[in-house]
């Protein structure tokens, strides 16, 4: 049962999100069957960190499609409600009980509580996620872009959700960041190695210093 239905508003933060290279078949294991990763032999992975006030999250996923291939290359162009392509989150980290309580409870996630470290000095970023995962380094030059929209698919006990999470702030694109990703080792996850994201650097980076998003209740799809 849901504990909670309304929309989540959150502002005053900042975000950083960074795209890599997926193995070829890296994250068919850990996916709900049905889904599948978009793009092929260029699927991606994304890290996901964001900060409102005491609340930090840290999400890594992997960017899904719907069954129909065909239509992936024009997501570029497309709004957010026509959209099919999602993110799919494998792990998310949250500072707070009650923010990984919601995660879980409302929209289905695998999340857990632990520290979760977000800090940009002297243009060098560190994100660490309690034993998940840290990623370090300098985005390097930004150039402007717009907000877009998030879209999340995700499964509550056993019903696929389409989650839109509408964002704001100005945002930039850096398209040759030097940060690295370290898959941290331990008993949670171990099965995120198969990714073949440990160790690797981002092909780039979108960056908000004034995030703020809304996210609503998932709607259920066929």
């Amino acid at each position: 049962m849901r504990a909670y239905e309304g929309p989540v508003v959150c502002g005053g933060g900042t975000a950083l999100t960074a795209y890599f290279a997926l193995a070829p078949g890296g994250a068919d294991a850990l996916l709900p069957p049905g889904v599948r990763t978009a793009g092929g032999r260029r699927a991606l992975a994304v890290v996901h960190a964001a900060e409102h006030g005491r609340h930090r999250e840290v999400t890594l996923g992997v960017v899904v499609r719907d069954p129909d291939p065909g239509r992936v290359w024009t997501e570029v162009r497309r709004r957010a409600h026509r959209r099919v392509t999602a993110v799919h989150p494998l792990v998310s980290v949250f500072s707070t009980d009650a923010a990984r309580a919601a995660a879980e409870e409302v929209w289905g996630r695998t999340a857990i509580t632990a520290p979760v470290e977000m800090s940009w000095t002297g243009g060098t970023v560190r994100v660490a996620a309690g034993r998940v995962l840290a990623l370090t380094g300098v985005p390097g030059p930004g150039l402007p872009a717009a907000a877009r929209d998030l879209i999340t698919c995700t499964d509550l006990d056993g019903v696929r959700l389409r989650t839109r999470i509408e964002t704001r702030g100005r945002r930039r694109v850096h398209p040759v960041p030097r940060l690295r990703l370290a898959l941290r080792t331990g008993p949670l996850f171990p099965s995120l190695h198969p990714l073949g994201v440990d160790g690797a650097r981002p092909l780039l980076c979108l960056s908000t210093p004034a995030h703020r998003c809304r996210q609503a209740a998932g709607t259920p799809v066929p």
